[in-house]
């Protein structure tokens, strides 16, 4: 496998494409790692790494003047929360047919890239979640299209719904359980990058009769498998009201009445006979 060396990156196809923009074309050639990039000087508006055996997304230095960036089949993992403030003016970012999985992280670093406008995901196990259009919405206030389809203001709507609380002005406790389901696995390394878990919110309102009660393991799974299974905007609108008043649902996919944990039970005073 060739390295993304010096050499490599200045005798690379490097033309203007038909909207005009400078693009260095890279596909094909195996490249294992992202690496050197800083020879380019900032001249470059679209880099195309499209079929490479990129497995991380780091190590970009400060590039303002790119607006487009593809990557589509590769074996990518891991996408470094560093990359918004590298690339401050990407617009598109095409991801399709790579491994991306720790949705509530991706979604994170994303919604830190303000002017990021064409996205595509599609065939990662990210884009298998049940909210996952409606949540790449709501925190990617500028995207225009979502693998290939024109966000609608619909769609915007339903997800402000789902996510924005006007009460409190923050977000819902579905929006607060995403959060939390999708950051347990913890913390991992990449291409010496940290991977940091990314929180998509405020601390979730605790409602009356919860006030300091933490999720359990269990119930934590008991909530994942409810957002998963849910097969309708109504089970999920059901799903994120139950939450917000501190129920949990129960194991049951098909029944989404609320449980909640018995009180502690009360010691009672011995009773001596006379």
């Amino acid at each position: 496998m060739p390295r993304m060396s010096p050499e490599l990156l200045l005798s690379s196809h490097s033309y203007l494409n038909p909207l005009a923009d400078r693009e260095l074309d890279l596909r094909g050639y195996q490249i294992p790692a992202i690496e050197n990039l800083g020879v380019t000087k900032d001249s470059l508006d679209t880099i195309d790494l499209t079929d490479n055996s990129i497995r991380s997304l780091i190590n970009f230095p400060k590039m303002s003047r790119l607006k487009h960036l593809y990557l589509s089949n590769n074996p990518l993992s891991f996408v470094s929360p560093k990359l918004p403030e590298a690339l401050p003016n990407l617009s598109s970012l095409v991801l399709s047919n790579c491994k991306l999985n720790n949705f509530s992280q991706l979604v994170g670093i994303l919604k830190a890239f303000t002017r990021l406008e064409f996205l595509v995901l599609a065939d990662n196990p990210v884009a298998a979640h049940k909210l996952y259009r409606d949540w790449c919405i709501f925190n990617c206030l500028k995207l225009r299209v979502l693998d290939f389809k024109r966000v609608k203001d619909k769609e915007r709507k339903t997800s402000r719904e789902l996510f924005y609380d006007p009460i409190t002005k923050g977000p819902t406790g579905l929006a607060a359980a995403l959060s939390i389901v999708e950051s347990v696995e913890g913390e991992t390394t990449t291409g010496g990058e940290e991977e940091s878990t990314i929180q998509l919110g405020s601390k979730p309102k605790i409602e009356p009769g919860q006030a300091g009660r933490t999720l359990t393991a269990p119930e934590r799974e008991r909530i994942k498998r409810a957002i998963e299974q849910a097969t309708s905007v109504e089970e999920v609108r059901r799903l994120k009201r139950m939450l917000e008043q501190g129920f949990i649902p129960r194991d049951d996919p098909k029944n989404l009445s609320p449980s909640v944990a018995p009180p502690p039970p009360t010691s009672t005073p011995s009773v001596i006979d006379p």
